[in-house]
């Protein structure tokens, strides 16, 4: 009799727990969830299994994932328009024109045969620099004049060369630029940018060259 009881209890307990043991089960397949996949097929370059985010702009780790491999965020931090490894130039002073590296595309200013007057193209041209320096304080120039090789007389075109970016530079004083964020040389004849043996040439040769530095 006391076993048939307790043969009884037991069905009664199995019935009861059965529907718990069953959802329990239910429960643990609706929570497991698969790892996502790879973001990028490039691989966590530490090989730690640990992918990272990257910002490529400043190289620093800006995430991790267990699931992912290593990922590259490209940006624009200068706001130049150009981003990632396509930025040559990163840090481009604030409303600088720039070409299709992200550098601060500033004009050769040429000059006439003889002559270190500058012309209205050049006016203009440095009209449009002395702006981007009134905004952006930190950036200094160096300014670099260089001649044709016409009258073959090194010492000439020299002081011809060095004269030419003077001019330059004491246009843009004008313009209110600290005359103390910029330096001046003359390289004479001596750093063509094509040969001296066509006028077009030598045209080309009689110039100042505006290089940004910033500190």
């Amino acid at each position: 009799m006391k076993n048939s009881r307790f043969i009884i209890l037991a069905l009664i307990l199995g019935v009861l727990l059965l529907p718990a043991c069953a959802s329990n089960k239910d429960q643990q397949a609706k929570t497991h969830v698969a790892p996502p996949p790879a973001v990028t097929a490039e691989k966590s370059q530490d090989q730690n299994g640990i992918g990272e985010i990257i910002d490529e702009y400043e190289g620093k780790v800006v995430a991790k994932s267990a699931h992912a491999t290593l990922v590259r965020v490209d940006k624009d931090l200068d706001h130049d328009g150009v981003t990632g490894k396509a930025d040559k130039c990163p840090g481009t002073p604030k409303g600088a024109p720039v070409d299709e590296n992200g550098c601060w595309s500033i004009p050769v200013i040429q000059f006439d045969l003889n002559s270190m007057e500058l012309n209205p193209a050049a006016r203009s041209a440095l009209d449009a620099v002395s702006s981007v320096l009134h905004v952006n304080k930190a950036v200094k120039l160096s300014i670099e004049g260089h001649a044709c090789s016409a009258g073959d007389n090194a010492a000439y075109n020299n002081y011809l060369s060095l004269q030419r970016a003077q001019a330059v530079k004491d246009y843009l004083i004008s313009r209110g630029v600290d005359g103390a964020r910029m330096s001046v040389t003359g390289y004479g004849a001596n750093q063509p940018v094509k040969d001296n043996n066509s006028r077009a040439h030598r045209i080309q040769n009689r110039r100042v060259e505006i290089v940004p530095i910033r500190e």
